[in-house]
Formats: C-alpha cells, structure tokens, sequence
C-alpha cells in the first residue's frame, strides 16, 4: 500500500512540475508581446485589450499607471461639467414660465439658477486643465478636438459669469419690490445665449473621448494615437 501511495505522489508531483514548467515558457514567450515598445503607428488597428499593455513603454504614456488610480483629473471635471448647462437651460425654463404663473417668484428663482449657473462654471473651468492632462495621448484622443472645447469652454465660462454677476445685482435691486419685465426679458436673452453656449461646449467636450460624436468618424478613429509634440527649439 505505502509504495502505490509513493507511486501515486511521485506521480502528482511530475504533473505539477509539467504544468509550471508549461505555464513558464507560455509566460516567456508571451512576454515580448506585453512589453514591447509600441509607436502609434503600430496601435492602429489594435486590439482595445491589448492597447494598455502595447503602450505601458512608449514615451507618450509614462504615466499611464496613474490613471488605473480610483480618481484621475477628469473625475473632478466630469462631476461638475453638466451643471451649468443644466442651469442655464433650467433657468430659461423658469423665465419663460414666469410669463403665465407667478411671475416675480420664479424670475428671483431663475436669478438664484444663475448665480450657480456661474459658480458651476468657475468650478469646470477650473477642472479642465486636469481633466485635459488626465486624457492627453489616449487612444481616439486629438489635440484639435480638446482645443476647440477649450476654445467654446472660455467663451461660454466668461458669458456665464458675467450673466451671474448681472442676475446677483439684480436681486439685491430689487430685493424689495418687483422686478421690472424689461430686466425679466434681458435675462430671458442672456440665458439663452448662455444656455446654447454651454450646450455647444458640452457637445465639443463630449467629442474629445467619443470619437463617435465626430463628423464623419470612422471606427479605426477609437484607436488613432496621436504621436508626442516634437520639442520646441532651443531660443
């Protein structure tokens, strides 16, 4: 009995050693494949499982680990984005219905709407230069496409601001008695100026990472990674 046990061990063991030996060399050979330098000439047509491990040695992705971290720069930005496109398009809402049910009440409501219309503002504008550098060199990621979201970003940012500023005054104004129709129809404007600003800005911003957003896009442009900025010369 004891030498069938033995037989039997002796057995077990030699597969055990078979199979480690099996998974070693499978290891080996595959490791060339994870760890090899990729150019983004060479990511093109990729794989997305494989883009991760094919670009943790290229220049351009040095600090790619940091965004497996729980929060990265665009979390931040992603929290705040909506909320003063959402506040100029709800404070629109409030103006227009004010016109039939109680006037004063929500036209004072919609002035409140975009003073924090403005501060959401303040806090994405705030955000986005981490949110740009958590993304820059990802895969379907170009620089025109964060460039014209910064662009419509600033513009929309200041009109928000001054809007906030104007609707801020206008309640301490008249903070005690009615405020005037002619000032209730300026901000009307200004919060639909705003409002489509925001909306066109979110809209651009939505086009840095969905690549499926873009005017004629193709699917290969989830893959695109542009190459690193040649260095600037020397002055």
């Amino acid at each position: 009995m004891s030498g069938a046990m033995r037989t039997m061990s002796a057995g077990i063991a030699h597969t055990v050693r078979s199979r480690e030996e099996t998974v070693s060399t499978d290891a080996q050979r595959l490791m060339p494949m994870w760890h090899a330098p990729a150019t983004p000439a060479e990511c093109v047509g990729t794989a997305p499982a494989l883009l991760p491990p094919l670009l943790s040695n290229h220049p351009e992705f040095t600090e790619y680990q940091s965004m497996n971290e729980f929060l990265s720069g665009a979390h931040p930005h992603l929290l705040v984005n909506h909320v003063p496109i959402l506040g100029a398009v709800f404070a629109l809402c409030l103006l227009v219905v004010s016109y039939r049910y109680a006037g004063d009440i929500l036209r004072r409501t919609a002035f409140v709407v975009l003073v924090a219309t403005a501060l959401g503002a303040a806090a994405a504008d705030y955000t986005g230069d981490d949110a740009k550098d958590a993304v820059r060199g990802l895969p379907g990621v170009g620089r025109e496409q964060i460039r014209a979201h910064e662009d419509a970003a600033e513009r929309a940012y200041v009109a928000a601001g001054l809007l906030g500023v104007l609707a801020l005054g206008a309640l301490v104004r008249w903070r005690a008695t009615t405020v005037p129709q002619g000032v209730a129809f300026g901000m009307l404007g200004g919060a639909a100026v705003v409002g489509g600003l925001m909306a066109y800005t979110g809209l651009l911003g939505g086009r840095v990472r969905h690549t499926e957003l873009r005017p004629g896009a193709v699917p290969s442009d989830a893959l695109v990674i542009e190459p690193p900025r040649a260095p600037r010369p020397a002055p």
